[in-house]
């Protein structure tokens, strides 16, 4: 059964690092991660913003909610966060990879977690009201040697503490598949919710959750009604082995 992570989570090449690997290698690490280009990772930040809030308002965003993003990528990725903050949205977490752009947006009291990996450019600006954990990389004095602007995002040790965060985040465990049912308005809403309490209060494992939701969907579809399959999920995670 194909998994993926649960969360919200997307990448931001810059422009000059658009198709050379980088963000959108870690990107294909993350399973369900999205990726953008620089032409739409810089001037089309305001979408991704829009879609996390309107995701946030149905009470329907994943989490965690992760964005990171190379050079100018980092600007939007800053940009999104700071958008977020005016309408009280936490971010989990941050990646900035050799920000450019200046002045460069702060990072605000809604984030927990920044990672950042320098090497030739701008740095991030941490607000007054940032509580959370910031991390800073020196890639040239880490690497001992001149990393370029464009290899920041290249090299093992940035990508690959991207994605082992990201992920430990996400628990680090076989990430979840929400199924996706053929009704899409109460069931898609109620679904990631009902995984959540399998997986964390009733110790399910994250197949049987994912099993159980298949069945689930395909109940809805045969015109169950609603709360057929909740109980069935419900009668399964009381008939789990509890951890």
């Amino acid at each position: 059964m194909a998994l993926e992570m649960t969360g919200y989570v997307a990448g931001f090449s810059g422009l000059f690092s658009t198709g050379i690997g980088g963000t959108r290698d870690i990107a294909e690490r993350i399973p369900g991660a999205s990726h953008y280009a620089s032409g739409s990772g810089y001037a089309d930040w305001r979408e991704v913003a829009d879609e996390i809030k309107a995701m946030h308002e149905r009470d329907m965003l994943p989490r965690p909610l992760c964005l990171f993003g190379h050079s100018n990528g980092g600007y939007a990725v800053l940009k999104i966060a700071q958008e977020l903050n005016r309408h009280g949205i936490q971010v989990d977490y941050l990646g900035i990879i050799d920000l450019t752009l200046k002045p460069s947006p702060h990072v605000y009291g809604n984030v927990k977690l920044v990672q950042e990996f320098h090497s030739a450019y701008a740095k991030v600006k941490l607000n007054k009201t940032f509580r959370g954990k910031h991390e800073f990389h020196d890639l040239d004095e880490l690497m001992d040697r001149n990393i370029g602007h464009s290899e920041a995002a290249r090299i093992d040790f940035t990508q690959d503490k991207i994605v082992e965060t990201i992920l430990s985040l996400g628990k680090g465990e076989a990430p979840v598949t929400v199924p996706k049912p053929t009704d899409k308005t109460m069931f898609a809403h109620w679904t990631p919710i009902f995984m959540q309490m399998l997986i964390e209060d009733f110790n399910v494992s994250a197949e049987d959750a994912a099993a159980v939701f298949i069945a689930a969907s395909k109940m809805q579809s045969s015109g169950f009604k609603l709360l057929s399959p909740y109980m069935m999920a419900l009668t399964v995670a009381y008939k789990s082995p509890k951890g």
